[in-house]
Parts: C-alpha cells; sequence; structure tokens
C-alpha cells in the first residue's frame, strides 16, 4: 500500500463531532473539549482521545467543572 494511514486507530465512530454535539455542551466548551482531547491535532479523535473527550465532557456537565485551560 503506498499510501499508509498515518492514523493508526481511526475514529472508533464516524459520528462522534456529532454525539459529543448532542452532549450539551456549549459550542465554546465543546470547541475546547475537542482540542484538548485531540492529542495528535489531526482534526479526529481516535478512540482514546475520544475517550478523554467523553470524560472532559462529563466533567463539565456533572460537575460543572471547566474544561481545564
Amino acid at each position: 500500500n503506498p499510501n499508509p494511514d498515518p492514523n493508526p486507530n481511526p475514529n472508533p465512530n464516524p459520528n462522534q463531532e456529532s454525539q459529543l454535539q448532542r452532549s450539551g455542551l456549549p459550542p465554546a466548551a465543546l470547541q475546547q473539549v475537542w482540542s484538548l482531547a485531540d492529542r495528535d491535532g489531526d482534526g479526529q479523535l481516535d478512540l482514546q482521545e475520544y475517550l478523554l473527550a467523553c470524560h472532559l465532557a462529563t466533567r463539565h456537565l456533572k460537575h460543572r467543572l471547566p474544561p481545564p485551560h
């Protein structure tokens, strides 16, 4: 394969963004959570990054803690 996939852990779910949007986070917080979780900066979340995003979203929603800076 001349063009190997640069991301060895592709998105576990192509609808991650919409699932996070349904979390009820305000758009600014959602953007911050995504940016923090996207550790490699590729604009996509692998499984570990997605789980981190879910954790940050839950932390914000259940405990009213802002996403870390």
